[in-house]
């Protein structure tokens, strides 16, 4: 597992069954019981994920081509699953293996993406 010491920002490489590490760095002791991911990624995902059903926003108010429509909501899909790469990323780095969520809104998002991409196949 790879942690950030608390002290100095080095990270640190430890088995996953530590409770408590010192930094070779600064020689901080910190116990790894309280740490948590880093919600950045969920941060991304979320923006990523406004910017992928953004017709659901915007389409009441302002009314434009559909092609802006379908544009955003694709870099939307790769904004929000570059973000929940991310949010996994930094869960495993913790020790943390719940990727529940992370997994559904991915299939939710890539589902979506789907259905924009093949709009023009309907007849």
């Amino acid at each position: 597992m790879l942690s950030d010491c608390p002290g100095c920002n080095v990270q640190i490489r430890f088995p996953h069954d530590a409770s408590i590490i010192r930094c070779p760095e600064c020689g901080e002791t910190f116990s790894i019981k309280g740490l948590h991911a880093n919600p950045r990624g969920w941060r991304i995902a979320l923006f990523g994920t406004l910017l992928t059903f953004n017709y659901y926003f915007t389409f009441p108010f302002i009314y434009s081509d559909i092609l802006v429509f379908v544009f955003l909501s694709l870099v939307g899909t790769s904004v929000t699953l570059g973000g929940l790469m991310m949010s996994v990323n930094d869960k495993r780095r913790v020790g943390n293996g719940f990727y529940l969520l992370e997994a559904a809104l991915a299939v939710v998002v890539a589902g979506h993406a789907y259905v924009i991409m093949s709009m023009g196949s309907i007849s």
